[in-house]
């Protein structure tokens, strides 16, 4: 069961609403509030979900509460972020939903300038956590976004440092297993990528601070191929059934990114014969389906015979370049 506190009734709609989902994170979350209340643009409500924690987190949640009249919260069992993200957007009233993580904050100008960007003529804003992310400049169109969703490049995937426009979500924006715990905001935003048919607004410069700790899932998780699989399984859940097979030669692509960084630190001894797992099989005979133009950086590492000299790795390479057959 959930519990929505706020201070005073909110007269009009903000236009935007700021949903904070919290889970024992007692040390950051003031210095997250703080930065939101000193945005330049104040016409915003603060939505945060605690999503059961078990440090000081649900008193301080409360405390913030009476600081101002914007700020909302809801205490509820614990769920997961993506259940606390949901929360958070059935609290809002705003038109346009922005993400926080409750151990980060936003510039002062922040909302600002992803509010400049926000007009009519377009449902996603998208800004970056960096000054030097220069392509985040103009717009591009639905397409080009989704693919950069599927690569997972810039950041472009994370759910923070953006706007979307409310009438985006629905029941099943946020329809994911909770063993999903790394991506599932890349898999939020190609989902509400789907629904809209506008140009993507992007903003330069950065509009979002990302702070880094020990206790960020980045720093702790180690992915594996059985993830990368279920994790592609939903991915493909998250395209329109019509639409997949226009995407599939970007999420190869994409597999073959992680697949690089899984090789990197894995331990044949300890881990098995990455090769034998169901997601390099289902790689491999998507490559050959596709007769995707493999780089020799990726054959090399596909080969099956790590020993294999170079000349053979060249040959085999070559060969499947200029006829598409995959001999390895």
């Amino acid at each position: 069961m959930c519990h929505v506190k706020q201070a005073q009734t909110v007269k009009k709609p903000p236009q935007v609403s700021i949903v904070i989902p919290v889970y024992n994170r007692e040390r950051f979350l003031v210095n997250c509030v703080e930065s939101l209340l000193r945005q330049t643009f104040g016409d915003f409500e603060i939505c945060i979900v605690d999503d059961g924690s078990t440090d000081g987190s649900p008193a301080l949640c409360d405390a913030l509460l009476r600081r101002d009249s914007r700020i909302r919260v809801a205490h509820k069992p614990n769920g997961g972020a993506t259940s606390a993200r949901r929360t958070g957007v059935e609290m809002a009233t705003g038109t346009w939903i922005t993400f926080v993580d409750s151990d980060d904050t936003m510039p002062a100008d922040g909302l600002e300038r992803l509010m400049r960007r926000a007009t009519d003529a377009t449902d996603i804003v998208v800004g970056s956590f960096s000054d030097k992310r220069r392509w985040l400049v103009g717009r591009c169109s639905p397409r080009k976004y989704r693919r950069l969703l599927i690569m997972g490049r810039f950041n472009i995937g994370a759910t923070c440092a953006k706007l979307l426009r409310r009438s985006l979500f629905d029941g099943t924006t946020f329809d994911l297993p909770r063993d999903i715990v790394m991506g599932e905001d890349l898999l939020m935003n190609l989902r509400l990528a789907f629904v809209s048919a506008k140009p993507v607004m992007r903003v330069h410069g950065k509009v979002y601070d990302y702070v880094q700790h020990e206790e960020n899932i980045t720093h702790v998780f180690r992915n594996t191929p059985d993830y990368e699989q279920r994790f592609h399984e939903e991915r493909l859940r998250c395209i329109p059934e019509g639409e997949r097979a226009a995407y599939l030669p970007v999420t190869v692509a994409r597999r073959l990114r992680m697949l690089r960084r899984i090789v990197r630190t894995w331990n044949a001894e300890a881990d098995g014969d990455w090769r034998a797992t169901d997601f390099a099989k289902n790689l491999l005979r998507e490559i050959k389906s596709l007769h995707y133009p493999l780089t020799w950086r990726d054959a090399d590492i596909l080969l099956p015979a790590a020993g294999a000299p170079f000349a053979k790795k060249w040959a085999a390479w070559l060969i499947y370049r200029l006829t598409g057959r995959l001999s390895f």
